[in-house]
């Protein structure tokens, strides 16, 4: 039979269990905001073959019907947070000048999660996206690819 121990009548297994979360989630910051851990992530980046084409290919199909506005996409990057602020990363989406928007350089936000929930700290599986947000589009006069237009006929 295996002996448990007790610390403030909490089971020493669940906080060493818990001391373990805590470092795991204060490794991932640290590993996250170092900036050469972030040189060798963008340097990775920037050497995967690319092109806009493979880009588009990849897409699901929803998307793909909305190609037209994608063909003048020239590059994905992405930003990681800086050292000390809450963990998250943009994606950028930059363009040539095209007929649907005005924007050369369309973002989405990613904020994540990178410490245990207090309520239960042996879920935690790591970092994890908990929220995004989308820049806003400048969409030329009638080219919104997100609204169809229906004429009604009279």
């Amino acid at each position: 039979m295996a002996d448990h121990s007790f610390s403030d009548g909490v089971p020493s297994d669940s906080v060493e269990a818990a001391k373990n979360a805590s470092n795991t989630e204060k490794l991932t910051d640290q590993v996250m905001q170092n900036p050469r851990v972030l040189a060798a992530l963008q340097e990775r980046l920037d050497n995967v073959p690319h092109t806009p084409s493979s880009y588009i290919e990849t897409l699901p199909k929803a998307v793909k019907r909305r190609i037209n506005a994608l063909k003048q996409l020239q590059d994905i990057k992405v930003k990681f947070s800086d050292p000390g602020q809450p963990m998250s990363f943009v994606l950028e989406f930059h363009f040539e000048p095209n007929d649907y928007f005005t924007n050369s350089v369309l973002t989405k936000t990613y904020k994540m999660k990178s410490e245990p929930d207090k309520a239960d700290p042996f879920s935690f599986e790591g970092p994890e996206i908990v929220d995004c947000d989308g820049c806003t589009i400048d969409w030329k006069k009638g080219k919104n690819v997100t609204v169809k237009t229906i004429k009604k006929k009279q």
